[in-house]
């Protein structure tokens, strides 16, 4: 008897699960159908109606350790053709040859910062962003990420969007370019909970590239009002999307020419710092990112149960199949054909993106979520505000 009503239960709990799946499948197709309408508005806004008054745009860029990956970074943002353009690097305390590499580029016009010692109550990346944003002069500012590339007309493009749509910040997911087969096929779901989680009232935000109005920023003061963030984008962001008109995130960065680069390591660290403040930080956001990291793993050791004691297996199977299904899509507009190879991976990711949730959860209670070898302000409170 016991036996049988834990069959009952197995059974219900997938028809449960695969309803669930069922939702997510029709959110997920959802989001494509949003993407192609913003690449749409992309083109429309950069080739149809051109900007008329270039404003002065600020290229800002924390660096701390990134000798790796500065030097083409910064290449790239030099052969912008946008017109009104100042750049900025900030060395934030590297102990590798960064602040030497950002000196070499001097010659081509890129303003040097030097950071100072993170005071008692900042992040590291809040604290960084603010000197940058004191420091900047233009009526944008475009933070960029070290690992994140542009082509020559992706500030233009940005630009444009933000004109002709009177928006006073956007963010963007950049497209993937990776030479690594590991960074390739077994990513973090980063940037796949952000798709399906981005909603206009609790906007998703990528602090990878974001560009926001000079004025909002009030040289840089408004950041103090978020300096333990971890994503001060994500809380920008979520202010400004309470008016209309006033945020806007771009899912697809290839219609803006905007990609990254990133070693499956430094995916993973990124995804453990991050996780949590994706759904929302606090204790909201713990119990949301298990919620979701914990619905795609189950199916797996569902499954692997059914072939050991005997009872269906079936409708975990297309649990599986549904879930995998929508991440082996999502590969595939990223990286193109080649991603159709995910479909053999998808067990794994989503067991990867369960550790992963517990990994940060432990770091969080323990305090030590590090950025770029650096200790992340947070307080043991899982309720704090500042995980967010």
């Amino acid at each position: 008897f016991i036996i049988m009503l834990m069959f009952d239960f197995i059974f219900f709990l997938g028809i449960l699960w695969l309803s669930g799946c069922g939702i997510i499948a029709v959110r997920f197709f959802y989001v494509q159908m949003r993407i192609i309408r913003q690449n749409r508005r992309v083109n429309y806004a950069y080739r149809r109606r051109p900007i008329k008054d270039y404003p002065s745009v600020s290229v800002c860029i924390p660096a701390r350790n990134e000798m790796h990956a500065l030097a083409p970074c910064l290449e790239a943002v030099l052969a912008s053709k946008y017109p009104k353009l100042e750049i900025i690097v900030l060395d934030d305390e590297s102990s590798d040859q960064t602040k030497e590499i950002i000196r070499s580029f001097a010659h081509a016009g890129v303003r040097f910062i030097e950071g100072e010692t993170l005071p008692e109550g900042w992040s590291g990346k809040s604290f960084a962003l603010y000197n940058l944003a004191k420091n900047a002069l233009g009526k944008e500012i475009l933070f960029v990420d070290v690992d994140t590339h542009i082509q020559p007309d992706t500030i233009e493009k940005m630009v444009a969007y933000k004109e002709n749509y009177s928006t006073k910040m956007i963010s963007v997911i950049p497209s993937p370019r990776q030479p690594w087969i590991r960074g390739l096929l077994f990513a973090p779901l980063r940037y796949y909970w952000l798709e399906i989680l981005n909603s206009r009232f609790k906007p998703s935000s990528t602090g990878a590239i974001w560009m926001i109005s000079a004025s909002e920023l009030l040289d840089g003061s408004a950041l103090q009002n978020y300096k333990s963030a971890i994503s001060p984008d994500g809380r920008f962001a979520r202010t400004l999307a309470k008016v209309k008109g006033g945020y806007t995130f771009l899912i697809h960065g290839q219609a803006l020419g905007i990609s990254f680069q990133k070693r499956w390591h430094s995916q993973i660290e990124t995804e453990k710092r991050i996780l949590i403040s994706i759904f929302g930080g606090r204790l909201k956001g713990v119990l949301l990112s298990f919620l979701a990291t914990f619905f795609y793993f189950l199916p797996i050791p569902m499954i692997l149960m059914a072939v050991i004691y005997g009872f269906s297996y079936i409708i975990w199977l297309n649990c599986l199949a549904i879930l995998g299904l929508t991440y082996t899509l999502h590969v595939i507009r990223q990286f193109g054909g080649a991603g159709i190879l995910a479909i053999f991976t998808v067990p794994y990711v989503f067991v990867q993106e369960f550790y992963i949730w517990v990994a940060s959860l432990a770091s969080y209670l323990k305090g030590s979520v590090t950025w770029k070898g650096r200790t992340v302000y947070v307080r043991k409170s899982i309720k704090d505000r500042s995980i967010q």
